[in-house]
């Protein structure tokens, strides 16, 4: 049997994040972004040139900064307005 497989790791943190220009000018820390995606193929043969296999998998881990306070603050104010 011949297998092909691929392994993939992709990583994303808080040293490697670059910082907006407008939080910056604000002296704002980064935003927190913490992202792990991590995944891999696995194919095959079963007969030749007749049956073969092929599975898959993807996982992603994820932190996120969220502005909700701004976006609720944001909706108050149309809510005044549109009275």
């Amino acid at each position: 049997m011949i297998f092909m497989e691929m392994f993939f790791y992709f990583l994303r943190n808080k040293a490697l994040n670059a910082n907006e220009p407008f939080i910056k000018a604000r002296g704002l820390e980064r935003p927190i972004l913490t992202r792990n995606q991590f995944g891999g193929t696995l194919g095959g043969r079963i007969v030749r040139d007749k049956a073969f296999f092929f599975v898959s998998y993807q996982g992603t881990a994820r932190t996120q900064w969220s502005f909700a306070f701004q976006q609720s603050n944001v909706s108050h104010r149309f809510r005044r307005l549109a009275r």
